[in-house]
């Protein structure tokens, strides 16, 4: 019979921090699961770390050439999903480690209980590795330290615990992309709702909106606010490489993956819409900081690289324009000044106004 449960764990060239990821997936007390590693043609010693654990649960894919460096990880991701063949499934990178002993078996409870439940996320804390003072997030939250060595962080109140419709979800995600837009390795998804078009290597490092807006255009979401798993927050990760334009086209397009199947409803659109001006505001403020040099001076060291060069406002223009996201002509003129604006004030004062505007759209 098949399991219940399948676990892919995606690695690459970094057998040390496996060992923890892989221990805390065995020592989950939920055993009914699959866990299927993927090395992406790291090698290493990755081979050797994996047989260390003679589980008969695993099942070893060592790729003959590296596919996440060239497609990204939603490329490896597509693929382990074309063979899924379980109720429910979770995708996890090497780097993170699950901090909750009993997740497994809260989701899989939660999905027996719950009827029309489409995802179960569980809170991601932070750890960095150095001392980090404690930082916000969306309205309403608290961050907290995990541990004694204030070096992992956690933010409570990003979503409300509990059950929430797809419809509740969406309109919470669209007034907090950013800080909403929630690490996937906590997630468990009902398999069936997860389509072809869930991963799609126009947005190869920034699938986020695509699970968790799609997921919630077909049932219901459960949020489970306590530190579910630890994410490691490293300079040579996903999100610090490329370029800001590039994270931001993709972005757009993993929105736009999300809504895909909804687009003939009038009130879909208008969310997908907003969580997109979301996202251009959360750009343009990115913009902003690194002219005042806010990302040199960032938790894991400097990444003003990806800053450079700017995303003009031709650019956010037409990006806005290849999904049709509707604008007003005064964000319009926002945007295009984005390119002029001096000073700290002067700019922070325009993406404000951009909010302000934004946040007009949602209560229309």
């Amino acid at each position: 019979m098949n399991p219940v449960l399948t676990v892919y764990l995606k690695t690459y060239r970094r057998p040390v921090v496996l060992r923890n990821a892989i221990e805390s997936i065995l020592m989950q007390d939920f055993d009914d699961y699959e866990l299927v590693i993927h090395d992406d043609a790291s090698g290493d010693e990755t081979p050797d770390v994996v047989a260390s654990y003679p589980d008969r649960r695993i099942r070893y894919i060592q790729a003959e050439q590296n596919i996440g460096g060239i497609y990204g990880d939603t490329e490896i991701v597509n693929r382990l999903q074309a063979t899924c063949t379980t109720w429910l499934c979770v995708h996890v990178n090497d780097d993170d480690y699950y901090y909750k002993p009993d997740l497994f078996s809260t989701q899989v409870n939660l999905f027996r209980e719950i009827e029309g439940l489409a995802m179960c996320l569980g809170g991601v804390a932070q750890k960095y590795n150095h001392y980090v003072p404690l930082y916000g997030g969306a309205v309403g939250t608290r961050s907290r330290y995990i541990g004694d060595d204030e070096d992992t962080v956690f933010i409570e109140n990003v979503w409300p615990h509990g059950t929430m419709s797809g419809r509740q979800f969406l309109e919470l995600y669209a007034d907090e992309y950013p800080a909403r837009n929630i690490v996937h390795g906590a997630a468990m998804f009902r398999s069936e709702f997860l389509t072809p078009d869930s991963f799609n290597r126009e947005f190869a490092w920034q699938a986020g909106a695509a699970l968790n807006c799609g997921m919630a255009t077909k049932g219901g979401i459960y949020y489970i606010d306590e530190p579910c798993l630890i994410n490691r927050v490293e300079i040579d990760c996903a999100s610090f490489r490329g370029t800001q334009k590039m994270h931001f086209e993709q972005c757009l397009a993993s929105i736009s993956a999300g809504y895909a199947k909804v687009m003939h409803d009038p009130e879909m659109k208008r969310l997908r819409d907003r969580t997109a001006l979301g996202v251009t505001q959360a750009y343009l403020g990115n913009k902003i900081a690194n002219r005042q040099g806010y990302f040199r001076s960032y938790p894991v060291g400097d990444i003003s690289h990806i800053m450079t060069p700017e995303i003009t406002s031709v650019e956010f223009l037409a990006a806005l324009a290849k999904h049709d996201i509707s604008i007003t002509e005064d964000q319009r003129k926002i945007i295009e000044l984005s390119d002029l604006a001096t000073g700290w004030d002067g700019m922070m004062n325009s993406v404000s106004k951009f909010y302000l505007l934004t946040a007009g759209e949602r209560d229309h």
